[in-house]
């Protein structure tokens, strides 16, 4: 079979390093196709078998030719339930050559990566400012890129509006609401001021966006200085200071540096505050921005043994990667990452706190600022004199992103590599310092020994001494300095409780990540949680929803608040939650579907009524696209079963 010639700049040419990696990441339990080659022997000789594959992949591509046995499957009949009484209790699978999966997996790696309408221009003539047909072209181009499932990058895309009148008004831009990115507010509307109030010099930014699924998406998180986004934005200004007050009725800001800001518009994006154990104790420490994760680097550089105190994603990440150190796990909780999966899943990563780390394929390379210095706040936009500044560097800066530790090391005073004890459903009770535990009834009681600056006591009975502690418990919303004076609905968890379109209770007021709580009535397949993934989407839409309210336009929820979706790696593995992961709110009407491989996979599905509702993907599964949509249109599965799962079927081939 000869498709059709293809361009010469067109032509894909696969490197052996790309065809060895993705031999690697074969799933061993894939059935073999015609050709009998298992996935073990291609993932065990992928090496030996890399630069093979390579010459049979670019040939492939070059003559516009497909291998025969590539285009070959096995029909394999497989029982629909365990009792088969006649031929319609089958249903078919078809098994295709894992070698051409691998194929269609490269191809797919390289079209993902290409903007089809990078180079699309749309003409129209305004006349008697009946901007009408003009709109209509842009939304249809808009509307045929996403029906082709192509995207418009919205980084390049500008719009430019040659006015020949004397007289000329100012033209509303276009928004392309159907984008999975949005221009930032400040190149919608470039002859608006639009001000960025950030209590640091730095700010966080999305890079190496990727768009896995309709819901999934993956991104790295890097510090840049904020004076690139003046430098960006002609109309953008960044003023670095804390709120100290807001008046909502009066649409004015006060700073701590004395400076009144007025507001047509205003989007709280305040994030959260780290949950201490203690406040103002100098061995107590929490791990919530840049400078409190540079401050844990140089005291865990010292450090014999540490209490790490918490059960959730910062927690998780700490206790993997601290080396050198010993390390007390305190959770409250039965099983570990009670936040993000079950008990069944924290057995199965258990294990990884006993082995050796693997070795890191390539240092983080992404640049990495400070705030110490005149030279690093050199060119930053710093407002007020030295004495301000002080102040603004107490105040908390932006959260930690996704790969905080990567790049730099976390490494104590021991030569151990790793070595952790958890303490299961247990709290801290008491913190001691040295000469306090020395004159307590303790010292005589606990059989740790040794002179330890600091002591926890914990609700089990037992007590340890270490270094300093590390408290890990979570998140508030930081809303404490909007709401003296304003009448903001606040929700259970004491967020700013937001409609559909993110607006708060107060007028001209939106709000937007950890700051916030979702008031509307949620998908049933979608639940908040304070998560980089959420907060990224939720600003996006908030800019939507205050560019809509300017231009006067209507704008529906978007669909990333349909089903909650999460990519993270937790032990080394990656994390993928989908839907009701944990079966949050199901109560005894679930059924759960698990599979696990010791060492290699954990999956677990969610059901209710035969439609799946969730799922826990550990490991490199390949099944999260086949289950996002599975659960999406929520299709009847009672017939398959346990078959479900079953790791000799390509249940992603079936359903695709």
């Amino acid at each position: 079979m000869r498709a059709p010639a293809v361009p010469e700049d067109c032509v894909i040419t696969l490197s052996a390093a790309d065809v060895s990696k993705t031999l690697k990441q074969v799933n061993i339990h894939k059935a073999a196709g015609p050709d009998g080659l298992p996935g073990r022997v291609l993932q065990a000789c992928a090496v030996q078998l890399a630069s093979v594959f390579t010459d049979i992949f670019n040939l492939s591509l070059s003559e516009s030719i497909i291998p025969t046995y590539f285009r070959q499957t096995t029909i394999v009949p497989v029982p629909k339930n365990t009792k088969v009484t006649c031929l319609n209790y089958y249903q078919t699978v078809a098994l295709m050559s894992v070698a051409m999966k691998c194929f269609e997996r490269l191809v797919m790696a390289h079209i993902n990566t290409i903007e089809f309408a990078d180079d699309t221009t749309v003409v129209v003539l305004i006349t008697d400012n009946d901007e009408t047909a003009y709109r209509e072209e842009v939304r249809d181009l808009a509307v045929w890129c996403q029906d082709n499932n192509l995207s418009l990058n919205v980084i390049k895309t500008k719009e430019m509006i040659v006015d020949y009148r004397k007289k000329r008004t100012e033209h509303a831009p276009i928004l392309f609401a159907k984008c999975r990115d949005v221009l930032q507010l400040a190149s919608q509307f470039p002859s608006t001021d639009v001000a960025l109030l950030t209590a640091a010099p730095l700010i966080k930014a999305v890079c190496n966006f990727k768009q896995v699924s309709k819901t999934l998406e993956e991104f790295d998180v890097e510090e840049r200085p904020s004076s690139v986004l003046e430098e960006k934005y002609p109309n953008l200004r960044v003023i670095q200071s804390a709120v100290k007050a807001l008046h909502a009725q009066q649409h004015t800001l006060q700073t701590v540096d004395g400076l009144e800001i007025h507001y047509e518009k205003l989007c709280i994006c305040s994030g959260g505050r780290p949950k201490l154990l203690t406040q103002d104790n100098p061995y107590v420490l929490g791990i919530r921005d840049t400078d409190s994760a540079q401050e844990f680097q140089k005291r865990l550089s010292k450090a014999k043994r540490i209490v790490v105190v918490g059960n959730g994603g910062i927690a998780l990440e700490l206790v993997y990667e601290v080396e050198g150190c010993e390390v007390i796990w305190v959770v409250k909780d039965k099983a570990i990452g009670n936040t993000f999966f079950d008990a069944g899943a924290a057995q199965f990563l258990i294990p990884s706190l006993d082995t050796d780390k693997p070795e890191r394929a390539a240092t983080c390379k992404r640049a990495r600022y400070t705030i110490e210095g005149p030279a690093a706040t050199q060119g930053l936009a710093v407002g007020g004199d030295r004495q301000g500044q002080r102040r603004g560097l107490e105040e908390p800066g932006s959260a930690l992103g996704p790969d905080w530790h990567e790049g730099i090391s976390l490494r104590g005073a021991e030569e151990v590599s790793h070595r952790v004890s958890v303490e299961y459903q247990s709290e801290v009770k008491q913190i001691y310092t040295h000469q306090d535990f020395l004159l307590s009834p303790l010292a005589s009681q606990t059989a740790d020994t040794g002179s330890w600056p600091v002591y926890a006591q914990l609700t089990n009975g037992k007590t340890f001494g270490c270094d300093f502690i590390v408290s890990a418990t979570g998140v508030v919303p930081n809303t404490e300095p909007f709401l003296h004076g304003n009448s903001f609905a606040l929700a259970e968890d004491s967020g700013l409780k937001v409609d559909d379109h993110m607006m708060t209770t107060e007028p001209d007021i939106y709000a937007a990540g950890d700051v916030c709580t979702a008031g509307w009535e949620p998908s049933h397949l979608w639940q908040q949680m304070r998560l980089w993934t959420q907060a990224r989407q939720m600003g996006w839409y908030a800019g939507r929803c205050m560019a809509a309210d300017v231009l006067s336009e209507t704008i529906e929820l978007d669909f990333c608040f349909e089903l909650f979706s999460h990519i993270t790696k937790f032990f080394n593995y990656k994390v993928v939650l989908l839907g009701k992961f944990n079966g949050q709110g199901l109560g005894l009407n679930q059924e759960l579907l698990v599979r696990c491989t010791k060492g290699h996979e954990y999956v677990k599905v969610v059901l209710s009524g035969g439609r799946m509702l969730g799922a826990v993907l550990i490991g490199e599964t390949d099944l999260e696209e086949t289950f996002e949509n599975l659960i999406l249109n929520q299709m009847d599965l009672t017939p398959y079963g346990e078959e479900l799962l079953n790791p000799n079927i390509d249940i992603e081939d079936y359903f695709d």
